[in-house]
């Protein structure tokens, strides 16, 4: 098989398939599918503490207000001093829009807060309806 010459105007086989009505629908259904953000960061301070309890009480009220999330899920670790946090967005662009905007630099000014990770995950509607997960499947 020959590869088609740069500038022949020519499509390759890939560019062929990606451009059928099934991987334009795939591009188009991952494009709307829900995303998963996991955030884990170091934090200095106990979650017991008067003041930081208080002022993540109102971020989580802001957070509550953010584009496209679902649902928010803190967590801790008191012993290791390590948090985070699981988000469920309905698409990949509020997750991105939050993960990559104004998450990271929101959470770097809480005193004590360090070594933030973020990852980003597809989630399966299908399995997780089966085990319960608290999404909605479409």
């Amino acid at each position: 098989m020959t590869r088609p010459s740069a500038g022949s105007g020519a499509l390759s086989p890939h560019e062929v398939a990606n451009r059928t009505p099934v991987a334009r629908h795939y591009r188009e259904e991952k494009s709307k599918a829900m995303k998963f953000l996991q955030v884990n960061y170091s934090r200095a301070i106990s979650k017991h503490d008067a003041a930081q309890a208080e002022r993540l009480t109102a971020v989580a009220h802001e957070i509550a207000s953010v584009p496209g999330l679902l649902w928010k899920v803190w967590v801790y670790d008191e012993d290791a001093r390590v948090a985070g946090g699981m988000y469920l967005f309905d698409s990949e662009e509020s997750a991105r829009s939050f993960g990559d905007g104004p998450m990271e630099s929101a959470l770097q000014s809480f005193p004590g807060v360090g070594d933030i990770t973020k990852r980003y995950f597809d989630v399966d509607d299908a399995l997780t309806g089966i085990t319960r997960g608290p999404i909605a499947t479409r």
